[in-house]
């Protein structure tokens, strides 16, 4: 299923009075304004209005581009966590229809956020990346460097790993390899040594 088939499914939650804009339309829009650069609801809807030509080569757009505060009361009905769940479906079905995705799993500190906030609050985030397609088909915050076996757990239950070839820091543990085992079969182990300066 392409992406507009997989955001068809979410629910519109809106009343028949506002639909003067498809909802696959403005998810599109928001998505391809984020992913250009875009922060916040005018630079999406400038964003629009300047590449309304190329937007329409994919969608139909065919009441233009909504003003920002439309854009804004529209996106902020629509289930989060159903949207977010529909874009992990679109990127897994990706991975599928290559043969032996290589998905690398990992856990970074923000640069810079060490030095302004602390190391206790520090900006960590694990993210889950497909190598082939080039996609980030996973990215939590996490509290401490030291939660990322937590937050990992989730990831794998999230993610359809089976028949990939899944790469992992170290600090994402041993249950985190006992989770990656029965859904990955073969699998291998290898840790490298810690880093000492």
């Amino acid at each position: 299923m392409s992406l507009f088939e997989h955001l068809k499914l979410i629910e519109d939650p809106r009343t028949h009075i506002n639909l003067d804009h498809d909802l696959v339309d403005i998810i599109f829009l928001v998505l391809a304004a984020i992913t250009s650069g875009c922060d916040g609801w005018q630079a999406i809807e400038e964003f629009g209005n300047e590449n309304l030509s190329w937007l329409r080569k994919h969608r139909d757009f065919d009441n233009g581009i909504p003003t920002r505060h439309s854009i804004a009361r529209i996106i902020k009905v629509i289930d989060t966590e159903i949207l977010v769940l529909t874009l992990f479906r679109w990127a897994n079905s990706l991975r599928e229809a290559s043969s032996k995705p290589l998905i690398a799993i990992d856990g970074k500190t923000l640069r810079g956020a060490v030095n302004q906030h602390g190391a206790k609050n520090a900006l960590h985030l694990v993210s889950a990346f497909d190598t082939e397609q080039g996609i980030v088909l996973y990215q939590q915050d996490t509290q401490t460097k030291g939660n990322e076996i937590a937050t990992v757990q989730a990831l794998l239950h999230m993610l359809d790993i089976k028949d990939a070839v899944v790469t992992a820091c170290r600090s994402c543990g041993f249950s985190s390899l006992t989770t990656i085992g029965n859904q990955v079969r073969p699998y291998n182990t290898s840790f490298k040594a810690p880093h000492i300066t």
